[in-house]
């Protein structure tokens, strides 16, 4: 229950800011999907007295820590 708030609490807040997404050199979806879940729940477990922008901060900086860079998605 906790990791699909926290899925609900980062989309909302992404809502709020300009669309991104995630670009790695030689990945693909399965190893993204991976990588995102690994970071997100290991984000929770680190924040669980903290406010949720620290638990999506901290799920970007891994991210990021395992090779991925943020970008802004293209204007429809």
């Amino acid at each position: 229950m906790r990791k699909v708030i926290l899925v609900g609490v980062v989309m909302t807040l992404s809502a709020c800011a300009a669309p991104f997404g995630w670009v790695k050199d030689g990945g693909d979806e399965a190893e993204f999907e991976r990588d995102k879940a690994r970071c997100i729940y290991e984000a929770a477990a680190a924040t669980r007295d903290y406010s949720s922008v620290r638990q999506m901060d901290l799920a970007h900086l891994c991210m990021q820590a395992r090779g991925y860079r943020k970008v802004p998605l293209p204007s429809r």
